[in-house]
């Protein structure tokens, strides 16, 4: 046990200059597999503890499109209604993040939280009055990302990402662009 304590302690000294923080402003651009890509805008901040692990978090707002058919039946004819509405979403991810000089990793928990709709086309003779949904999305990411630092400040970072939306059950690719800046 006191070998384990010395150990950790040192490693602990040895990489205390190696905290940094970054805060500014991400991209992304996501596809939801049941009805296409969604775009979403905030800031972001990545903290690193140690020379390779940090955290990695934002608050994020995204509009999300959501399709859907009616179908109906008076026994003689079939008529098939459809429309488009935009899920407004605001996302709060808390990710672990790896960093190298070559390649980042990142993953964790994302909890968005449903704003509102609105609606952006239908049939004629459908008028879309009510939209319900769950108001707490719970969504698992995974991804990799490559910084590129433009000056020793300015860091511009596109990256990769795996999205699996637990609670919609829909799952889908990310392509997300960063630039942040380096505060110490």
């Amino acid at each position: 046990m006191f070998v384990f304590s010395m150990l950790s302690t040192s490693v602990l000294y040895g990489q205390k200059n190696k905290r940094s923080l970054e805060i500014g402003a991400k991209l992304i651009n996501e596809y939801f597999s049941t009805d296409g890509w969604g775009i979403g805008l905030g800031g972001q901040l990545v903290y690193k503890i140690t020379k390779h692990s940090g955290i990695e978090s934002g608050l994020y707002y995204q509009s999300k499109p959501v399709g859907f058919s009616i179908y109906i039946s008076n026994g003689i004819s079939n008529y098939i209604y459809s429309g488009k509405i935009a899920e407004r979403r605001l996302l709060f991810p808390v990710f672990y993040r790896y960093s190298s000089k070559f390649i980042n990793f990142s993953a964790g928990p994302e909890l968005g939280y449903f704003l509102g709709w609105r609606a952006k086309s239908s049939s004629p003779g459908l008028t879309i009055n009510n939209y319900d949904t769950n108001n707490l999305q719970f969504t698992f990411s995974a991804g990799v990302s490559k910084s590129f630092n433009l000056s020793e400040s300015l860091i511009l970072e596109p990256e990769v990402k795996y999205n699996l939306h637990l609670t919609e059950e829909d799952f889908g690719p990310a392509f997300n662009i960063s630039l942040r800046k380096k505060l110490f």
